[in-house]
This record gives structure tokens, sequence and C-alpha cells, in this order.
């Protein structure tokens, strides 16, 4: 429905987003030390890109836009889980600086890079921390003191603590941990604004139901980035969403248009992708939760299954069948109904087959992962 059955059905590991630009010689290095610092709780949490040029900062393709028209938003998704970096390290190497340029050419050179940067998306929250290479311990660019009121001076453009100056045979070593502690706090501090800034907007939403799942849905996936690996409390803007969505009227569905139909199956897509999203969260502590989560899907096939209304024929009654001008057209929208509880009851049983031991599915019929093999096999 929503995407491939793959992306609605397997666990997604959410990470944080450090791009890394400029002398990519140096990138292995730092990132082996960035990684061996990072805090173990973010562990395996943290994608840190190496890219060519920061030219490849620009995240606005218009040529390649989708329309954020809807409850998911597969553009806001695809640029904040994929692109959108919390954190840009800029790397330099002054040790390479060729005779003819002046350490005032070169400061101003970083400072028109950086400023491009800043210009480069429309999200002002991204973090720039400099990274520079020298061979002498107590170099700085403002340690000469001709035009103190340079336009480009740095210390207009970036906070001292972002910026960080290597030298010695050990290099980054030396400050790995200090630059590590850094680049997380600026970063986790990133998706912090993201997150009040999506609460704004749904305080400011609070008449239009499908802004507010929207935004819930949005506010659970920014809290499922930064939240640290034993707190799952984001849970709850997906189970908040879920909860509102089932009185969503497809009929006068928000995002929606006249085809009550379209209605239907994208609402039934963002239905499948809050279930599976709670799961598989919940999965980490199934002893307590296995019981909810059962009745919880049980209660979805229900709610978002209109096998047996689409089978009533056209009595004038059906919405959904009204709309639809040929038989051929019915006979295919049953099929994806029919196709769709076979795949999600096979899920379901799967899940349950890999998750409980037996003693367990004697408590309820409907805690036997044979009876969704044997609803799967009824609708196939």
């Amino acid at each position: 429905m929503f995407g491939s059955q793959e992306e609605i059905t397997n666990k997604q590991l959410y990470t944080i987003i450090i791009n890394i630009v400029g002398c990519n010689y140096l990138h292995e290095s730092i990132i082996s030390n960035f990684n061996e610092s990072t805090d173990s709780d973010y562990s395996g949490r943290v994608k840190v890109v190496s890219i060519m040029k920061s030219d490849q900062l620009i995240y606005s393709n218009e040529s390649n836009k989708e329309p954020g028209f809807g409850i998911l938003n597969l553009t806001w998704m695809r640029k904040t889980l994929n692109y959108r970096p919390a954190t840009v390290i800029i790397v330099y190497d002054i040790r390479n600086k060729p005779e003819n340029i002046t350490y005032k050419d070169y400061e101003s050179s970083i400072f028109m890079e950086i400023t491009k940067i800043k210009k480069s998306d429309n999200y002002p929250f991204t973090n720039i921390i400099l990274l520079i290479y020298g061979s002498n311990s107590s170099f700085t660019f403002d340690s000469y003191s001709e035009d103190k009121e340079r336009p480009y001076n740095l210390k207009k453009l970036l906070d001292l603590k972002n910026i960080f100056y290597i030298s010695g045979v050990d290099g980054f070593k030396t400050i790995a941990k200090k630059f590590c502690a850094t680049v997380m706090k600026l970063s986790l501090n990133y998706y912090r604004a993201i997150k009040k800034n999506l609460k704004v907007k749904k305080n400011n939403s609070v008449d239009i139901k499908e802004k507010i799942i929207k935004y819930n849905i949005k506010l659970g996936i920014i809290s499922q980035i930064k939240n640290r690996k034993r707190n799952l409390n984001f849970i709850k803007y997906y189970e908040e969403a879920y909860s509102m969505l089932q009185n969503i009227d497809f009929k006068n569905y928000y995002f929606g248009s006249n085809l009550v139909k379209w209605n239907y199956l994208e609402i039934k897509s963002v239905a499948d992708w809050l279930l599976f999203k709670i799961i598989h969260l919940k999965s980490n502590d199934l002893q307590n939760s296995i019981q909810s989560l059962i009745n919880m899907f049980v209660f979805h096939m229900g709610t978002y299954s209109k096998i047996e209304l689409l089978n009533e024929g056209h009595d004038g009654k059906n919405e959904i069948i009204e709309e639809t001008s040929s038989l051929d057209s019915i006979q295919k929208l049953v099929f994806v109904e029919y196709f769709w509880s076979a795949i999600r009851n096979e899920f379901f049983a799967k899940f349950l087959e890999e998750n409980f031991k037996q003693d367990f599915y004697i408590k309820n019929y409907l805690n036997f992962p044979g009876y969704y093999y044997m609803v799967t096999l009824l609708y196939l």
C-alpha cells in the first residue's frame, strides 16, 4: 500500500546524520576516531557521511521535488532520515597552504565557504564545525593584529567552541573525545530545535485532526532519532497519531480529493505505517506489550479491511464502490483488499512464531500464529 512491503515490515534504524567535507584524504582517520569516541547509547546510530565538496550540501533540489501534501510527507522524511545533516564538519589543512596565499586570504575563503553552506538549504538549525590542521599548535587565524574589524572574521560566523585546531604527531586523537562530545551535543540540539518547531506547528493545528496526526508522525521520527536507546517515550506520538486516524472521515479527508477510494487507500496506508512502527518498537519489550499488540493488530484488520463492504455490491450505500466506474475496477479493488489482508496476516503469524513459546499460544487462539496463517490461506 504505502511504499514497498519491506519498507513497512522491516525494522528501520534512524540515525543522526553528520556530513564531513574538505580534505577527503583525512576523512577515514577522522571518522574512525569519531566512531570510537561516540557515547555507547548512540553506538551504531550516528552516520558520518564523507562528501567531496560543499555543493553536495544543497538539498533543495526543485527538479526532484515531490509534493509534501498528505499525512506522510515523503520528501520531508527522505531528507530528514537520509540527507539533511544535523552537523557539517568542514576540514582544512593549512599545512598544504600555497605560499602565494596569505592567512587573511585563506580565512576569507573559509568564511565565504561557510556562508555558502549556511545558505544552501532552507533549514536554519544545521550546525557547522571547523576542523583545521596546522603545523603550529599555537596558530589561530586571529593571531595577527591587522584589520581586526574585517568582515570575514570567523568569530563573527562561528562560536569559538566550534573551531578546532589540530597539530602534532598524534593529530586528531588528541582532541577526539572533546570533538566528538561537541559534535554530538550540537547534533542533538539540532533535533531538539526541530522538535520544538514541530510542537509549535502542532499546537497551531488544533482544529484539523489530519495536521495533528501529521505533526505527531514527524515528532515521533525526530524523537526516535535523538533519544537514547533505553528511552522509548516517543512511541506516544505514533500511538496518538494512530488513535486519531481511526476517526478520520474518508469523504471529508482534509488532505484528500473528491475520490473517496483514494482517500480510503491513503488513510489505510498511513495506518499500516503506524501499526508496524509501533509493533517493531514495542517488540523490544514483548513480555509486557505482546497482548496489547495482538489486540491492536486484530483491531487494525477489522477497522481497515473493507472486503465485506466491497463484496456487498453496488447498493447505493457504498461510496467506495459508487465511484468505481466498471466491474473490472471493482474486481481490482477487491483483489487489492484480499492481497493486503493476506500479507498483513502472514507477517503477524511469522512475528508471533519467531518471538514466543508454545505455552503463550494456548492462552488464546488469537495468540496462535497458526490462526493468522489460516486467515492468510483463506484470503489467498
